[in-house]
């Protein structure tokens, strides 16, 4: 099983998700990731991240040692970045998804935008794109005129054992938290927050933001 996760700013590996947080993209495939290899499966990890040591599962492996990984693969699965279809063009793949956690895909591969005329979403090779709800769902077959019938929901997964035990009689009355970048909809809460102030004049807003949003 392959996960082909693309670019980044920073090269990420599955021990940061602990010690300082992943992107939910990143920390979505770092435990499914996880849990094939628990279930038995041989598992790599590739982009612009941190390797790993060979002998692990999941195998954490970078664009530039793409041949570690065996001709022959079960699952391959593009997140976010369309150009896994160029990097894994000369394997021989039973199995393809293309999974988007956003309302849009990448097109970039090696700093050149790829020919949207050759990769898209109905792209020959794909057999089925990812989407996480079914608004989701909805949205990408609008957008980029994909059948409904190609595109599958699955949720991201929730790591439980991370839960902690909570005091419910310590909850803060009237207390709300955003947890997101800022651009995905924080300009929308600051402008109806005071409509919510006049329903609720002690409220309070808590705003948590992954380290890339922080500018």
């Amino acid at each position: 099983i392959v996960f082909d996760v693309g670019y980044t700013a920073k090269p990420w590996s599955e021990s940061d998700m602990d010690r300082y947080g992943l992107g939910g993209t990143e920390k979505c495939v770092a435990l499914i990731a996880r849990e094939f290899s628990k279930a038995g499966h041989e598992v790599y990890v590739v982009g612009q991240i941190h390797e790993n040591n060979p002998e692990d599962s999941p195998r954490y492996v970078r664009y530039e040692n793409l041949s570690v990984i065996p001709n022959d693969i079960d699952l391959l699965v593009g997140v976010n970045y369309i150009h896994y279809l160029a990097y894994f063009r000369d394997y021989n793949v039973k199995t393809n998804y293309f999974w988007i956690h956003n309302l849009e895909f990448y097109p970039w591969y090696n700093g050149e935008e790829l020919d949207p005329n050759v990769y898209h979403l109905n792209h020959r090779s794909i057999d089925k794109v990812v989407a996480l709800t079914e608004w989701h769902k909805e949205a990408i077959s609008s957008r980029f005129n994909v059948d409904l019938s190609r595109i599958l929901v699955i949720p991201n997964p929730v790591n439980t054992d991370a839960f902690v035990p909570y005091d419910h009689s310590k909850k803060i009355k009237h207390s709300f938290i955003y947890t997101s970048h800022a651009e995905r909809g924080l300009t929308n809460l600051i402008e109806e927050w005071p409509s919510i102030l006049e329903s609720l004049p002690d409220a309070t807003l808590h705003i948590a933001s992954p380290s890339y949003g922080m500018d």
